[in-house]
């Protein structure tokens, strides 16, 4: 019995002994190295590798920042960093420890990320109101994260951002009312690094808005038709009249405006209603004169004076131009038109004329004919036919010169009858009628004193012998009512 409790009293004070031999241990008997003892990252982050060296049994080791991520692995001890978008330095510590060592502190340092820059091809967008558009928009910048703001963009405007975030397309919607704008942004970077741009999208105004050439026109007694152009289509618009009498309709060219005949009469007026059905319209005043049209009357359209009366009956008025043209000549071509000669009507001559390739620079005096019609807005100017028609216009001027004659004079274009050497006496004027015997032949007609008509070449302008100084070009209208 005494020896048990003798043994039991020695194992104590053993236990005793060797407790006190541990606590008592200095912590820096234990070998600890953490290498390297300072790492640093740039702003995009990244991972790296630090050794562990220690005698210890075990080790352990803590980041005081979440950003600053450990792993441990045998006798290393990985470090992974997160990117940021801080524009200041951040810095971690962390610490390694092992029983009965020196607790390791290693230095992490990340550096700051660049401030955020934004570029756009282009701040301002205008688009058309009826035209489907697809606009772009490229990006530039330093920044991974952009995105589109459009909390205050209008419904009508729509964004799209490009999977690589380097550029944005743009499309609207069509509009049909007033110009229209909005706005939405780009923003690169995030909440605490980012810059942003503004964008202005501006849209044309759709709405209706008709305008005309014309909203005054004024027609003669004969009610030949006026020609109103406007910006739209106008068989898209309705057209209306308030009387009878004015006629309207929509033509490939744009609107006409006629009246049948109004001779000798009080003037009328009327109101054409251009209208697109809606709440757009505009109104053209209408006025038509009621002035006899007779052999001698001065002709008139759309506000000028462009001719005198020839002859006006049987449903048909003829008109003399008060303009001419010298030194043109027939024809550059020495070939027959028609193969009725003479006989051919002045409309149906001017039609084979302008069938021919590059007709206004072989035919001379039918081009000037053209063109009286762009400068008049009356189509249907031609040279008159020979006297050998009864019925032709020429033949018209010779039994009316006299009176024809005393009306010119006013426009200081008289003289056809004047004895004395002058130029009216002694010119020649083209007619339509081309020679029955030679090709390069065509007829010219004077209308003076003598009256006579005689062929002459196509390509000569000038007299040969100088008994009249030269030919002349008068056109002359006619019209059906």
């Amino acid at each position: 019995m005494k020896k048990n409790l003798m043994l039991m009293l020695v194992l104590s004070i053993w236990g005793m002994l060797c407790s006190c031999s541990d606590s008592d241990k200095d912590p820096s008997e234990v070998p600890l190295t953490v290498s390297p003892s300072k790492v640093e990252f740039s702003a995009q982050g990244g991972s790296r590798e630090l050794a562990v060296v220690t005698t210890a049994e075990a080790w352990t080791a803590s980041s005081d920042a979440e950003w600053c991520k450990l792993e441990q692995a045998g006798d290393k001890l990985k470090l992974t960093v997160e990117s940021h978008n801080e524009v200041e330095l951040r810095a971690a510590k962390v610490t390694v420890k092992a029983e009965y060592a020196v607790d390791q502190i290693v230095e992490v340092r990340q550096s700051a990320a660049a401030e955020a820059t934004l570029e756009l091809s282009a701040d301002v967008l205008e688009f058309k109101a009826k035209t489907a558009e697809t606009k772009t928009i490229t990006i530039e910048t330093n920044q991974a994260d952009v995105k589109i703001d459009t909390k205050d963009m209008e419904s009508w405007c729509h964004v799209t951002l490009a999977e690589d975030k380097t550029s944005l397309s743009v499309t609207l919607d069509l509009n049909s009312e007033a110009a229209r704008e909005t706005t939405f942004k780009v923003i690169a970077g995030t909440e605490s690094n980012n810059a942003e741009a503004e964008v202005t999208v501006k849209q044309a105004d759709g709405s209706i808005q008709i305008e005309l050439s014309s909203t005054e026109i004024e027609l003669n007694s004969l009610g030949y038709r006026m020609l109103v152009t406007a910006n739209l289509d106008v068989k898209q618009l309705q057209l209306t009249s308030n009387a009878d009498w004015c006629k309207v309709e929509a033509t490939d060219n744009g609107i006409v405006i006629s009246a049948p005949t109004n001779f000798d009469q009080d003037e009328r007026n009327a109101v054409v209603t251009v209208s697109d059905g809606k709440e757009t319209s505009v109104e053209v005043k209408v006025v038509q004169t009621g002035e006899k049209l007779e052999t001698g009357s001065i002709f008139n359209y759309n506000g000028q004076e462009v001719g005198v009366v020839i002859q006006n009956e049987n449903g048909q008025i003829d008109v003399w131009a008060l303009e001419e043209k010298e030194g043109l000549v027939w024809s550059t071509e020495n070939k027959a038109i028609s193969d009725l000669f003479y006989m051919e009507s002045a409309q149906n001559m001017i039609k084979k004329v302008k069938q021919e390739e590059n007709w206004q620079a072989k035919y001379p005096v039918f081009a000037y004919c053209a063109e009286m019609d762009e400068k008049t807005g009356m189509e249907g100017w031609c040279l008159p036919e020979t006297d050998m028609n009864s019925k032709s216009p020429y033949h018209k001027i010779i039994a009316n010169i006299k009176q024809l004659d005393a009306v010119l004079e006013q426009f200081g274009q008289g003289g056809y009858l004047n004895s004395s050497f002058n130029r009216k006496y002694y010119a020649k004027y083209w007619t339509c009628s081309e020679d029955q015997n030679s090709s390069a032949n065509a007829y010219i007609c004077q209308y003076g004193e003598s009256k006579n008509c005689r062929v002459w070449g196509k390509g000569e302008s000038n007299s040969k012998n100088g008994n009249f100084p030269t030919v002349l070009t008068r056109c002359v209208w006619s019209y059906k009512y």
